[in-house]
């Protein structure tokens, strides 16, 4: 993001007191422009976690500004020359309500330091050495560095430690639709499976989509919008929950019946359950060609959310017609990462499942593998 480093140079080149109203502002506008003026719908604090996190890095201008002020300190500590006099009121003026000071007391006590800091105090290796204890991530920052290369990118990962609020985790959530529970392994699996099901990042993106609870539902929308009115938009009379919208409709089910009918051709095995579609976590000691499954789930989500508030079934037409652009993504990729064989033996055996799927006038079309390579 270009804009940050702007924005970091003018927080360290105008030492100006700015308003918690400027970055109020400044979030709003950068909430407008990622969801294009539509309503969020992950939290901010999602978004700021890492990509493979489902996230977008997205920065916090608060505590970024934050870091910079307090960078001040190590300034003052590597250069004994600077006269305390002259610079002291920049962070250590007590007697007065000086915004830096406020701004360092508030993190050390956050962080349960001594903030008392005075013009002859240092923070070195020997001091260090001499305590008792192991020294804390934020002393090691002051003590350690010889440069200020980095400093600030490290001073607000750990701001972003310390303001850090409990967000409720999408997968926990799964579980209590679920009514289950999903031990530390089957939350790995979940989020290594968001991250590696597609080589495709418009086929990713639906994975993402559906573990993260992107879509809304009649349940959501009536709490948005203040309403009684929460039954499936479907029109089966049932409460709207993400579950009933992806899962539970009876005008849904009958696409993931086919779905297992189509795992059977390919002498797969699995229960039935909800949780191996919506989030790829599958029963301990399965032994089958997951990647196989994954094509497969991931066109039946597509197909799903294509009708997600038609009062229509999902047909199994659509869903083999997206397995195929699916499959096109797929080759199309395996060509630019020259991953052309690995892509036939993923592919092979769902190819001629699928051609007895479709209808004799839609083979031809369909059947790529065996013209490009003779099969």
């Amino acid at each position: 993001m270009t804009l940050l480093p702007k924005a970091i140079y003018r927080f360290n080149a105008i030492p100006l007191k700015l308003p918690l109203a400027f970055f109020t502002e400044l979030e709003q506008k950068i909430s407008q422009f990622v969801w294009k003026y539509k309503r969020p719908r992950i939290a901010k604090a999602i978004l700021r976690t890492k990509n493979r996190a489902g996230g977008i890095r997205l920065p916090d201008f608060r505590l970024y500004y934050k870091a910079t002020v307090i960078k001040t300190v190590w300034y003052w500590i590597e250069s004994p020359e600077i006269n305390p006099h002259t610079y002291g009121h920049l962070i250590f003026d007590k007697g007065g309500r000086n915004w830096c000071w406020e701004n360092w007391t508030g993190t050390c006590k956050s962080m349960r330091l001594d903030h008392s800091l005075t013009p002859y105090t240092k923070i070195t290796k020997e001091t260090i050495n001499k305590t008792k204890r192991q020294p804390s991530e934020w002393e090691k920052i002051f003590a350690n560095e010889a440069t200020d290369k980095g400093l600030i990118s490290k001073i607000y990962k750990q701001l972003m430690q310390l303001n850090n609020k409990e967000t409720d985790n999408p997968i926990q959530k799964w579980a209590e639709d679920l009514n289950r529970h999903f031990s530390k392994e089957d939350i790995q699996t979940a989020n290594k499976h968001m991250k590696e099901c597609s080589t495709s990042l418009i086929i990713r993106e639906m994975q993402i989509k559906t573990t993260m609870r992107y879509h809304l539902t009649p349940v959501r929308m009536a709490i948005i919008k203040k309403s009684r009115n929460n039954k499936c938009w479907r029109f089966c009379g049932e409460k709207g929950t993400l579950l009933h919208c992806w899962w539970e409709c009876e005008l849904v089910q009958p696409l993931w019946r086919t779905v297992w009918r189509f795992l059977k051709k390919l002498q797969i095995e699995l229960p039935y359950d909800p949780a191996i579609p919506l989030l790829g976590i599958y029963p301990e000691k399965t032994i089958i060609q997951k990647e196989s499954c994954t094509k497969i789930f991931i066109a039946a989500l597509f197909t799903v959310a294509r009708r997600w508030k038609q009062p229509k079934c999902p047909s199994s037409d659509e869903w083999i017609k997206k397995m195929w652009h699916i499959y096109t993504m797929e080759y199309y990729s395996a060509i630019k990462r020259n991953e052309i064989e690995l892509f036939v033996m993923r592919w092979i055996d769902l190819e001629s499942v699928i051609q007895s799927e479709v209808s004799q006038k839609e083979k031809d079309k369909y059947h790529m593998l065996t013209h490009i390579y003779g099969i």
